[in-house]
């Protein structure tokens, strides 16, 4: 098919780039360990500071006198989106334009872009925090987070003027960070995954999401597909469109989070992507419809997809395991890892210490189930995850 120049080494999309018989070389940031199958399956790995786009597209240039000319420039890491669109257009090579890119990676921008139109607006204020207005007796529940965060990291919920005060002393000395804050919407988290081809939308499907609540927000588990009716599919499908279209997003993957706004009862945009999710999502999806959102984000830059709705014909959901902070002990599972146990993966080796529990990137490793019935899913899953133990040498 062609050559691939790939930013960030995502396994998942080097397979799915291999399944199309496209040959993949990889720009990595400096210092990232690979594993066996990166190393193995890609013609030439080359480190680089993959937010760079100039030191990334004259590193490009002598990628094409050593292996030929790309066919695509792509990434699915956060780090290097901004940077494969820049390099892309260099190159004349087909991508989402730079604004659409800073306009998703930037919740400020976002918001914006999105203000625009009526159905999607959502009221917000922004700044540095000497710059932001004192919200704190404003009659609103509030979620205060950086303009360009991800995994939940230094998310913040304002009930009232102790919780203002108190995210205002926290953060005093944080001079350089850009903050949004928003009305705290209350509803269940969903997220939705989509490829778009030529400004077409394709929904692969939605994702429900668990998380530990007030006040991080920290997600402990995805489940697909959601729990919706059809109309509340509807929807969320109508709005994803509209928010893409809004967003200018023409080409791969999306992943859009939202909540389900229980007193007005619609979907509220929380944040959007030009790259699959993370935590396995487009896996889970992948285990239930068929639909591989990689290999479709590649194609979709060479062909146009157009996709039927999909009809899930099983359940999935993944699991993050839930610790306190310590020296590990031990780690016990008192059942057996069958079939329906797609996957298992814990990050802690005994002796080492467990971090606390405040943002996806604290998590220390997952559960993915699988199972055609849902009832007999959630009856495994449960019993599984009850049986995992951990013991500390001491706790802090």
């Amino acid at each position: 098919m062609g050559l691939i120049i790939m930013l960030g080494a995502s396994e998942l999309g080097i397979k799915a780039a291999r399944k199309l018989n496209y040959d993949v070389v990889v720009i990595e940031k400096k210092g990232k360990e690979l594993n066996k199958y990166v190393t193995s399956e890609v013609l030439s790995i080359y480190f680089s500071d993959i937010s760079d786009s100039f030191e990334t597209i004259e590193l490009i240039k002598s990628i094409h006198k050593m292996h030929g000319k790309s066919s695509l420039i792509i990434s699915f890491t956060e780090l290097g989106l901004e940077t494969a669109a820049i390099a892309s257009e260099y190159f004349n090579l087909k991508t989402n334009s730079i604004t659409a890119i800073k306009n998703t990676r930037n919740k400020i921008e976002m918001r914006k872009a999105l203000n625009k139109y009526e159905e999607l607006s959502l009221c917000f204020w922004h700044g540095l925090i000497d710059e932001i207005p004192d919200l704190s007796n404003i009659d609103l529940n509030l979620i205060v987070k950086p303009s360009d965060g991800y995994g939940s990291k230094n998310i913040s919920f304002i009930g009232g003027k102790l919780d203002w005060n108190n995210w205002k002393e926290k953060n005093i000395n944080n001079k350089n960070t850009e903050w949004i804050i928003e009305p705290y919407i209350d509803g269940n988290e969903f997220s939705v995954e989509t490829v778009s081809s030529n400004g077409f939308h394709n929904i692969i499907g939605i994702t429900e999401k668990d998380t530990t609540g007030l006040p991080n927000f920290v997600e402990i588990g995805h489940s697909v597909p959601a729990k919706l009716s059809e109309l509340e599919s509807n929807i969320i499908n109508d709005y994803t469109i509209k928010v893409l279209n809004a967003l200018n997003i023409e080409f791969g993957a999306g992943h859009l989070e939202f909540k389900w706004d229980n007193n007005k009862n619609q979907p509220v945009l929380i944040e959007a992507h030009t790259r699959p999710g993370g935590d396995k999502i487009p896996y889970l999806h992948y285990l239930t419809s068929g639909l591989d959102q990689y290999a479709l984000a590649i194609e979709s830059l060479s062909k146009t997809i157009n996709i039927t709705s999909p009809v899930p014909n099983s359940f999935a959901c993944i699991r993050f395991i839930e610790t306190e902070p310590g020296l590990l002990k031990g780690l016990q599972i008192n059942q057996p890892i069958n079939d329906n146990v797609v996957e298992y993966h814990f990050d802690y080796k005994l002796g080492e210490y467990i971090p606390e529990l405040k943002d996806s990137l604290s998590r220390v490793g997952h559960v993915i189930f699988w199972h055609k019935n849902l009832s007999k899913l959630n009856e495994i899953k449960n019993t599984f995850m009850d049986s995992i133990h951990l013991n500390y040498f001491s706790r802090v």
